[in-house]
C-alpha cells in the first residue's frame, strides 16, 4: 500500500513538472507599427515590433531570449519562406512576471522582390545551471507566429510627423505535425 501511494505521488509530481515546464508562459502579445519614410512608391517599409508575455516568477539569474525568423514571399520566384534571417535577442524583464523585446526590420525594400509578412518565434529560457529549453506553445516543437499588416495599410511618415501608434497583432501557435 505504501509503495502504491509513493508511486502515485511520484507520477503526479512528474506530470505536474512536465506541464509546468511548458505552460508557465501566458498572455503572449505582439504589437507592431509599419511605416515608410517617404510617400512615394520607391521607399523602404519598416516595422517596429514589440513582443510581450507574462510568466510565473522565475529563478534569479534566468535569462529569456526570443529566437525568431521572418516569414514572407519572394515575388520573383513565388517562393514562400518561414524563418528568414533567423536571429536571437535577449528579452528585458519589465517586472517580476512581464518580459519584453523590441525588434526593428525593413520588411520591404524598394529594389527587392522580397517582402516580410510576419514573424515566427519561440522563447529560449536559460535557467542557472540548466540546459536551455524552448517554448512556442504547449507542445514541444510548437512555434508562435504573428502576421504583419499588409503593405497597403502601411503609414507614410513625413519629416514633421511622429511615428504611427502600435497596433495589436494576432499571435497564433503553429502546431508541429508528427
Amino acid at each position: 500500500m505504501k509503495l502504491w501511494i509513493l508511486l502515485q505521488l511520484s507520477l503526479g509530481t512528474l506530470a505536474f513538472g512536465a506541464a509546468e515546464e511548458f505552460l508557465w508562459i501566458s498572455d503572449v502579445h505582439a504589437e507592431a507599427r509599419s511605416y515608410a519614410h517617404s510617400c512615394s512608391y520607391y521607399s523602404n517599409t519598416e516595422t517596429d515590433l514589440r513582443l510581450i508575455f507574462k510568466s510565473t516568477p522565475v529563478e534569479y539569474g534566468t535569462r529569456i531570449s526570443v529566437v525568431f525568423g521572418w516569414e514572407g514571399e519572394d515575388a520573383s520566384t513565388g517562393r514562400h519562406f518561414k524563418w528568414s534571417e533567423k536571429n536571437e535577442k535577449e528579452m528585458t524583464a519589465r517586472d517580476s512576471m512581464t518580459w519584453q523585446v523590441d525588434l526593428n526590420q525593413v520588411i520591404a525594400r524598394r529594389s527587392s522582390p522580397i517582402t516580410f509578412t510576419g514573424l515566427n518565434f519561440v522563447f529560449k529560457i536559460q535557467e542557472p545551471g540548466k540546459s536551455p529549453r524552448y517554448q512556442g506553445g504547449q507542445n514541444p516543437g510548437d512555434t508562435y507566429s504573428a502576421r504583419l499588416a499588409p503593405l497597403d495599410e502601411v503609414s507614410c511618415v513625413r519629416p514633421d510627423e511622429g511615428l504611427p501608434v502600435y497596433r495589436e497583432l494576432v499571435v497564433q501557435i503553429d502546431r508541429t505535425r508528427n
